[in-house]
């Protein structure tokens, strides 16, 4: 791993921190019961944008095909590895954790 990625991952990482700290002042709601819902919201989002193709791609593709009779090629769904999405998959997978330290009464 690059000095460049490694510092994007951990650019990534402060990011959805101070996020989740922000939108856990503005509702009223302590960091750890929301860390998780945050970082699960950042991961499907990191997805959608990291991947290319999928369902989505082939739906329009069909639609096309259908209006106008042109055949396309199928296009099969990639998902691009990339530090935002890795940074992104470590902050859900520390989520993941205390989210269960939090529902074992761990943090009271």
């Amino acid at each position: 791993m690059s000095k460049k990625s490694f510092i994007l991952i951990l650019f990534t990482l402060i990011i959805e921190v101070l996020l989740t700290l922000l939108i856990s002042q503005f509702i009223h709601v302590r960091f750890i019961e929301i860390v998780f819902f945050v970082a699960l919201t950042l991961f499907v989002c990191a997805l959608f944008f990291s991947s290319s193709g999928g369902a989505l791609a082939n739906y329009n593709q069909a639609q096309l095909a259908a209006h106008t009779g042109i055949q396309t090629a199928y296009l099969p769904s990639r998902l691009k590895k990339n530090p935002i999405l890795i940074g992104t998959t470590i902050y859900f997978i520390i989520a993941i954790i205390l989210f269960i330290l939090l529902l074992n009464h761990v943090f009271n």
